[in-house]
């Protein structure tokens, strides 16, 4: 139980343990005392100590340290703690901190038994989540237009082998009309018409965790004779990418889902060079992108590939390899023990404008760093 001495709050042994092992993992307790308008709040959650009331702060001081539009959402939340019909006890805002904004979850309830109207809870800095989930949104984001630019049909395919994504394009190829407002069915729909031997290689293909290609001139459902490639991304999932076979309106009868040219078990060099020319083909889709991206090699802090955006906003020469000067700064990473930089191995050394996203392409290259300005 709290106590007090000469004004200020004493904690119990089993408190003063939650409250150390709380801080540790980005946790604190507040309490708010609605017949006196304040609200209890732990340190490194938000504004600076006040010691003008301890770690008690008047409601309305305490939301000065929240941006107007977030303050009016924090303020509802605990005036309507106490009201009857209350239906959610959880509130996610950002809070202005002396580090910088965090981002807050608040999660609380009123205390029962006691006298006045009390109510206590915990608060969580689900900051880098929340940026996670931000980062991924943007990702999703290109992603999606990249699939609305091009020509090809494009199908991702997850780990279990389902399909969770298509272009418009590749309901196309098989006949299918896409069918607005039912995603979920439309795919379901693209699923089932995926021609069978297709569907087949890419499943192997999957489990080996490596590219496959084909070629199909006739299955049920096909519009016109195509040419597929499949190559893998994320955990376990594929691309699948489907394009309309080179003179395919001559092209001669054959029988049903039969491939016109099957992929054969690929050698080693084979297989490097269609990862090869898989990689080329997706980083030329960044050019679709109006974005300034980068794909960087973390090692030495390069420019691996640059879109056309990045190119024209940097003034960046085709040919010559650039180092970034400000790249771990930017992205927060530590730079790599022995990353040398000399002019044989870099023409050209460049700073990056603050402000970019920077994420980690672990599922592709953990040396990789993707760096994206919106």
């Amino acid at each position: 139980m709290i106590g007090t001495r000469r004004g200020h709050l004493v904690m119990s042994p089993i408190e003063s343990i939650l409250r150390d092992c709380g801080a540790a993992a980005g946790i604190g307790f507040w309490r708010f005392d609605a017949t006196r308008g304040m609200v209890h709040w732990p340190r490194g959650f938000g504004p600076a100590h006040d010691d003008s009331y301890g770690s008690w702060w008047r409601l309305g001081e305490f939301g000065q340290a929240f941006d107007p539009a977030e303050r009016a959402r924090l303020f509802d939340y605990f005036e309507n703690m106490f009201e009857p019909d209350r239906t959610s006890i959880r509130l996610e805002l950002p809070v202005n901190s002396p580090n910088g904004p965090i981002q807050l979850r608040l999660e609380g309830k009123p205390l029962t038994g006691v006298e006045g109207l009390l109510a206590g809870g915990l608060v969580r800095d689900i900051t880098r989540r929340h940026d996670a989930e931000d980062q991924a949104r943007n990702l999703s984001q290109i992603l999606d237009a990249l699939m609305i630019s091009v020509h090809a049909g494009v199908v991702v395919i997850d780990g279990k082998g389902h399909i969770r994504k298509a272009n418009a394009r590749a309901f196309r190829f098989l006949g299918i009309d896409f069918r607005d407002g039912d995603e979920a069915a439309s795919l379901s729909l693209l699923e089932a018409r995926m021609p069978e031997s297709v569907t087949r290689e890419v499943r192997q293909a999957q489990l080996g965790r490596i590219a496959a290609s084909g070629a199909l001139q006739n299955a049920p459902g096909l519009a016109e004779p195509i040419t597929w490639a499949a190559n893998p991304w994320g955990r376990g999932g594929m691309v699948l990418v489907l394009r309309a076979a080179s003179g395919s309106a001559t092209a001669g009868p054959a029988s049903v889902g039969t491939p016109i040219a099957p992929a054969p078990s690929a050698a080693p060099a084979d297989k490097d060079a269609m990862m090869a020319a898989a990689t080329e083909r997706a980083r030329a889709l960044l050019d679709y992108v109006h974005h300034p991206c980068l794909v960087i090699q973390s090692r030495d802090a390069s420019i691996d590939h640059a879109n056309k955006a990045a190119r024209e906003k940097l003034g960046l020469k085709p040919g010559v390899r650039t180092h970034i000067n400000n790249l771990f700064e930017l992205s927060g990473r530590h730079a790599p023990k022995h990353m040398y930089v000399t002019p044989e191995r870099v023409k050209s050394i460049i700073t990056l404008p603050m402000g970019a996203r920077v994420s980690r392409m672990v599922d592709i290259d953990p040396d990789w760093l993707f760096v994206e300005y919106t």
